[in-house]
């Protein structure tokens, strides 16, 4: 932009309400002569904001908005009321709230990429296979989480590659990949030995597994460094899930390494000399 450049108008801001108003005034015949400049003070191009408004007529909004409400409604323990809000709608637009939680997923999360070696395996599964090889998993610990009382729950997602060779060659593998959605129950508190870096925890987790729904379940210690962006992990698991209507399964010990993705992106910044 030249310094010395004329404008008929000046629209300060590049939000929602900024570009609406730039939008609507070249839509315009009227303005068809007329030289309009939008000033933004940061360079953005996602869409990371959510936000709601009350309309009663079609707009531009309308491609974007994820879902829209036409009546209210007041509730209690004893009692209910709801009323048309015609006609005016309540519209949300929640597409950037999808787009934040992948942002954040993948640039805030703890990458752990684990060794896990079955140690005692249940007799429905030795009965037929033989002892399997250590099997690969990896941890996503979300940045997302809640405080229950003084206990700070995170969630996580994890995926297991597991397989078991059958002792009759004609028999098919039992194994295949399992996917967990679960949470991880920090016990500091709990368990007070160790640094600080040391951390202590319970992981629950619910999974798909080849045979059906089952679940995971252990504990685990990371150790955090003060100033890489990495940490040692080590857990013990228990694996449950479905094998000819009957609940099998297996102990297992594992180690992991860690990647904090905060830290290391943070590291990775160039520096700016100016």
């Amino acid at each position: 932009m030249k310094i010395d450049e004329k404008y008929d108008y000046i629209i300060c801001g590049g939000g929602a309400t900024g570009l609406l108003l730039s939008h609507s005034l070249i839509s315009d015949s009227f303005f068809d002569n007329k030289k309009v400049l939008v000033i933004e003070k940061e360079i953005k191009i996602e869409n990371d904001r959510t936000f709601s408004f009350w309309d009663n007529q079609k707009n531009i909004l309308d491609k974007i908005v994820f879902k829209s409400w036409g009546k209210a409604e007041f509730k209690d323990m004893e009692f209910s009321s709801s009323f048309s809000l015609k006609p005016y709608k309540y519209k949300l637009d929640e597409e950037a709230i999808f787009f934040n939680l992948v942002k954040e997923i993948i640039t805030k999360s703890d990458l752990v990429f684990e060794k896990d070696y079955p140690l005692s395996i249940d007799t429905l599964i030795t009965e037929y296979f033989l002892d399997p090889k250590p099997f690969d998993a990896i941890k996503i610990i979300t940045p997302f989480s809640i405080n229950i009382g003084n206990s700070k729950i995170k969630f996580l997602l994890s995926y297991l590659n597991y397989s078991f060779q059958p002792k009759d060659n004609s028999d098919p593998i039992f194994g295949s990949h399992a996917y967990f959605f679960g949470t991880e129950f920090n016990l500091d508190r709990l368990l007070s030995f160790g640094e600080n870096n040391l951390q202590k925890s319970f992981e629950f987790s619910v999974g798909y597994f080849h045979s059906g729904f089952g679940l995971s379940t252990g504990v685990g210690l990371s150790y955090k460094f003060k100033t890489l962006p990495i940490n040692l992990n080590t857990h013990g698991k228990f694996y449950g899930l479905p094998r000819e209507e009957i609940f099998t399964g297996w102990f297992s010990f594992g180690f992991g390494l860690g990647l904090e993705l905060d830290k290391f992106l943070l590291k990775s910044k160039p520096i700016d000399d100016n």
